[in-house]
């Protein structure tokens, strides 16, 4: 696992994998990890970015996955940007997620329809995007993990722990997200566009991508 430690809106650890063409998926994708939140220190409009591959302009462009806090409680936020300016919105509703706690968070979309997965069980699902495929704009944009950039305010960070984030070309259903989020993958699995376990061997001030496609991140 890696600790991102969030002081203030302006002021956190995150990490950065650089443009490549593999986070422009024209459809499927599914993306899951684990996170240990333990503040609120890095919330901005009551927001902090899980990770995404984000564009903030007019319109909005790519996806993100959020800690959201509403009264006092925390649930995740999965927002999907596209072409024809429309955004999807899902969200965990009324189930908390708890701090100082190991949670298991999964979101698909299959180019018509969302879901998000707590724990390996299904919490809310949609008719996904009226425009169909996520517009990722000019695909010139980095792929970041705890933080959101936003270019006209400020930035977002997460406190707390993340492990075992993986990046598929397909869009996981409920048996494959629970046959895979407690093991370790070797990083040659099927439809696997990038998988960061926080072994700690990356070096220096990077983080290795254990998929075939080696986008490894770099530690901010």
């Amino acid at each position: 696992a890696m600790y991102f430690d969030a002081k203030s809106t302006s002021d956190g650890d995150y990490l950065t994998m650089l443009d490549s063409d593999d986070w422009y998926f024209d459809g499927d994708f599914t993306i899951d990890l684990w996170i240990f939140w333990t503040s609120s220190a890095g919330f901005m409009d009551d927001l902090a970015v899980l990770l995404g591959q984000y564009k903030g302009s007019t319109p909005d462009r790519g996806w993100q996955l959020f800690l959201q806090e509403v009264n006092g409680a925390k649930k995740v936020l999965f927002n999907l940007y596209a072409s024809d300016n429309s955004t999807g919105q899902y969200d965990t509703g009324g189930i908390t997620i708890a701090s100082h706690t190991w949670t298991h968070i999964a979101a698909t979309y299959d180019g018509a329809n969302a879901q998000i997965f707590l724990n390996g069980v299904l919490e809310d699902q949609g008719s996904g995007l009226p425009g169909g495929q996520i517009d990722f704009g000019d695909n010139s944009d980095n792929f970041f993990i705890s933080k959101y950039v936003d270019p006209g305010d400020t930035d977002q960070f997460f406190k707390g722990s993340i492990d075992e984030v993986r990046l598929w070309n397909v869009a996981l259903n409920q048996s494959g997200i629970q046959n895979a989020m407690n093991d370790s993958l070797t990083g040659n699995e099927p439809d696997l566009l990038g998988y960061w376990n926080f072994n700690g061997d990356g070096g220096g001030n990077m983080v290795k991508d254990s998929s075939p496609n080696v986008n490894d991140g770099i530690i901010n």
